[in-house]
């Protein structure tokens, strides 16, 4: 099956939408974590929302007819990279119930720290991740390999 290039981004523009979408809100909780004066409640909303979106998105992509669906159907050789993409949703999710279980939890701010030092690599691995999806997306659609597929 041959995409033409419009039908390719109209297809993905939900999802670049959502990826944009979580990245504002990954900001916005790193900017509240590094303001010590804002309260721990906003934060837990922050991650909440965050916690929320980002199921939100995830069920979008492994739906029937989503994200890694596409991928699949268009290049089935991609399936084990798509296979292992769907696999790290749920350790995202993970990681964002414990940051949230700590703020809610810990005594005083001694939560702050530890939580900033989780939340910066829980950040650059959420943006590998979505720049790994990317690349799978040029891959099935963008790039030519003859005969292959």
């Amino acid at each position: 099956m041959t995409f033409s290039a419009t039908s390719k981004s109209v297809k993905f523009d939900p999802f670049a939408e959502e990826h944009d979408h979580l990245r504002d809100i990954l900001e916005q909780i790193q900017l509240q974590l590094d303001d010590r004066s804002i309260p721990r409640h906003d934060i837990l909303v922050a991650f909440s929302e965050l916690h929320r979106e980002a199921l939100e998105h995830f069920v979008h992509e492994e739906q029937f007819d989503g994200f890694f669906d596409n991928i699949i159907d268009q290049a089935p050789r991609l399936h084990t990279s798509a296979k292992r993409l769907i696999a790290e949703h749920m350790r995202f999710l993970g990681d964002l119930q414990t940051m949230q279980d700590i703020v809610a939890r810990s005594p005083a701010n001694r939560w702050r720290e530890w939580v900033a030092t989780q939340y910066a690599t829980f950040v650059q691995r959420f943006c590998q991740h979505e720049q790994a999806e990317t690349e799978l997306m040029h891959e099935a659609f963008y790039q030519d390999i003859g005969a292959e597929d």
